[in-house]
């Protein structure tokens, strides 16, 4: 990939948001839609922290993330440098629970996902919702151990590193905004975002006993994906 693919800004939040994975500090926030990848996108940050939130109705997406995990790459210099990511362990590689760890300058970092270090992340999944929400810190200080180096105003590369499932990504829809509320056509806040295209939408099966062999012909195939992006953090006022 030669350039990232699009500009976003950050949204400057009021009050420290509580990473919970529930979501409920984004209903007055904007969320950016992906509709290639099936994926909503928040951004928001103080004057201490970054904050994301990644969403998904997409049970075949939702899952993958989930087992697969994913990777957060942050460059303040504008390229696209892999020094500084968050990387969030699929339960594959974990013990049955979320995990995450930093990638400072190609060292991997096991840090605790409750934000004892600096980082935070947090799962669920709820009414076919699958909901991450992650912070960051952006500013030194006695309790946090890693942090990046930016502050408000600051513009930067932003990467995600996924695995998305080959049935995602034929639309050929570009990513859009949508202000104010969440739900993603869930009913929770009435977002307007709309739910993603039929095509994208896939139902699960229905329950029955299959032979081992049906069940690994049936298994979606996964591609790696980047996504790069040029993030303007919010300033106060």
């Amino acid at each position: 990939m030669a350039a990232c693919d699009a500009e976003i800004s950050s949204e400057w939040a009021n009050s420290p948001i509580i990473v919970d994975g529930k979501g409920d500090d984004w209903n007055e926030l904007s969320l950016w839609y992906f509709d290639d990848e099936g994926i909503s996108l928040g951004v928001a940050n103080r004057t201490d922290y970054l904050y994301f939130i990644i969403e998904t109705v997409n049970p075949r997406l939702g899952m993958s993330l989930k087992q697969r995990g994913f990777t957060i790459w942050l460059d303040p210099s504008g390229e696209k440098l892999k020094s500084f990511g968050l990387r969030i362990l699929g339960l594959q590689a974990s013990a049955g629970h979320l995990e995450m760890a930093l990638l400072i300058e190609n060292i991997l970092t096991f840090v605790p996902v409750g934000g004892k270090l600096g980082p935070a992340a947090q799962f669920s999944q709820k009414q076919g919702l699958s909901t991450y929400e992650i912070k960051i810190p952006i500013k030194a200080s006695e309790s946090v151990r890693y942090h990046l180096a930016c502050k408000p105003g600051d513009e930067m590369s932003l990467g995600f590193e996924l695995e998305l499932p080959e049935q995602i990504g034929k639309s050929g829809k570009k990513m859009k905004k949508s202000k104010g509320g969440r739900g993603i056509g869930m009913g929770r806040g009435g977002r307007g975002m709309g739910r993603m295209n039929p095509g994208n939408d896939l139902k699960p099966e229905k329950p029955g006993k299959q032979s081992p062999e049906k069940d690994r012909k049936q298994k979606p195939k996964l591609e790696k994906k980047e996504i790069w992006l040029i993030l303007t953090l919010a300033s106060n006022g």
